[in-house]
Parts: C-alpha cells; sequence; structure tokens
C-alpha cells in the first residue's frame, strides 16, 4: 500500500482513495473521508466463524434436501448432534414435509417407509 499524503487537503475524492492501493487494512471512503476500522477482536472472529460455519450447515442442509426432492427421494432423514434430534421427512410433490421428530433421550418409531425405533442416544457417546 502507498501511504497516503499527509499534506492531503480538503475531502478525499474516489481518484484519492483509488490511489492508496490494495491494503489489508479496513479503509472506507464516506462523504469525502477515510475511515479506518480497527481489526476485530480474536472472540469476535470465533464468534464470525462459529456463525459463518452454521449458516453453510444449514444452507447445505436445504440444497440438499431440494436436490434429493428433485430426484425424487421419498425419504429424508435428519440427523442432528447438537442438539440430539432425528427428523424424519417424507416427499409430499416437489418438498419434503416433516413426518417424525424424536430428540435427546427419545426414539424416533416409524412405520414407514419401514417399521423401526432409532433411539438417539445411539448419536453420542
Amino acid at each position: 500500500m502507498t501511504a497516503a499524503p499527509l499534506e492531503h487537503v480538503g475531502p478525499w475524492n474516489e481518484e484519492d482513495y483509488f490511489e492508496l492501493g490494495q491494503t489489508t487494512d479496513r479503509i472506507e471512503l464516506l462523504d469525502g473521508s477515510l475511515i479506518v476500522s480497527p481489526a476485530p477482536s480474536g472472540p469476535h472472529q470465533q464468534v464470525a466463524r462459529r456463525l459463518t460455519n452454521a449458516l453453510k450447515q444449514a444452507a447445505d442442509r436445504v440444497v440438499t434436501m431440494q436436490l434429493y426432492a428433485l430426484a425424487g427421494i421419498r425419504w429424508y432423514l435428519l440427523a442432528q448432534v447438537e442438539p440430539v434430534e432425528l427428523r424424519l421427512f417424507r416427499l409430499d410433490g416437489r418438498y419434503y414435509v416433516e413426518h417424525a421428530v424424536a430428540a435427546k433421550g427419545e426414539a424416533l418409531r416409524l412405520t414407514e417407509p419401514f417399521p423401526a425405533a432409532l433411539d438417539t442416544t445411539l448419536l453420542t457417546r
């Protein structure tokens, strides 16, 4: 990054801003002023990473379910570890609808697509 000239007078414009070059610093041009944001703290970065991971998992799950539905797969079992939960979905037309749910300590009891009892305690140590 090229250092900003200390003798810069008056408001910054877009051309002045782009003359600064690329940088990893968080510099923004807002109404003729340069705004330099501090780097995020460690805890902030950890929370941001956890949120990103959670959103990615949720998005992946939705895309996977949509692809399975498009392929005509009649049943979709979602096993979740935190919180412990089993959810069975059945295809209804083009979309899945919830068919059965079991929370921690419960068993998911099925008659369809075949008789079964899935114990949620088996999902954790």
